[in-house]
C-alpha cells in the first residue's frame, strides 16, 4: 500500500505548506501595518485552532464534506480503483447486511 501512502503524504504536505505560507504572509503584512489588526488575528486564530483540532476528526469531517457532500471524489476511492469492497479486509459487509435489514 505504499503508493496510497505516498499520495496521501504528498497531498497533505503540499496543502499544509500552501496554507501555512498564505497564513504567514497575511499575518506578517497585517502585523507590519499595525499590530493585532484583523488579518493578524484571523491568521493567528486559524493556525492555533488548526493545531488543536484532532487530526482524525478533521480527516473525517473533510472526508464527509469533500466526498459525500461535494462529490469531488468517490467515497471508496481506493476500493473503487481495485474493484474490492469491505469483505476483502474485514468481513464487515456480511454483518452490515443484517444490520441494514433489521433497520428497515
Amino acid at each position: 500500500y505504499l503508493p496510497n501512502t505516498l499520495v496521501l503524504v504528498t497531498v497533505s504536505l503540499v496543502t499544509t505548506s500552501v496554507i501555512s505560507i498564505v497564513l504567514g504572509v497575511v499575518a506578517a503584512k497585517s502585523f507590519l501595518k499595525s499590530r493585532w489588526k484583523v488579518g493578524d488575528k484571523v491568521a493567528s486564530l486559524t493556525s492555533i485552532g488548526a493545531y488543536f483540532i484532532p487530526a482524525f476528526w478533521l480527516g473525517i469531517i473533510m472526508y464527509v464534506v469533500l466526498a459525500a457532500q461535494l462529490h469531488w471524489f468517490p467515497i471508496n476511492l481506493f476500493f473503487a480503483l481495485r474493484g474490492g469492497g469491505l469483505h476483502n479486509y474485514t468481513g464487515l459487509e456480511y454483518y452490515l447486511r443484517y444490520l441494514w435489514a433489521a433497520s428497515q
